[in-house]
């Protein structure tokens, strides 16, 4: 299950962080939750599910949406500014 955090104010939510399972995102719930406090905002999330739960073949192919890019999106798709700093957070220390 992939985890989107958010942190939201009154007129906007921007992107914190995502993480890949539930303990991860436990263990950084504190930090992100000061972060936003700090910032007068509200930490909000969003489940997703996998898609191949309970599927053991090995030779499963992802298959993607027509016309989807598969490369790494860079920051124009992300909708990120340039000047926004992206950092990694290792909270299970």
């Amino acid at each position: 299950m992939k985890i989107t955090v958010y942190f939201e104010s009154k007129t906007h939510a921007e992107i914190a962080a995502i993480f890949p399972n539930e303990d991860t995102y436990d263990a950084c719930f504190p930090a992100l939750e000061k972060i936003a406090k700090e910032a007068r905002m509200t930490v909000t999330e969003s489940l997703e599910e996998d898609e191949n739960v309970g599927d053991t073949s090995m030779d499963t192919v992802q298959q993607f949406p027509i016309g989807e890019d598969t490369r790494p999106k860079d920051r124009t798709k992300q909708g990120m500014s340039p000047s926004t700093v992206i950092e990694d957070w290792d909270c299970t220390k």
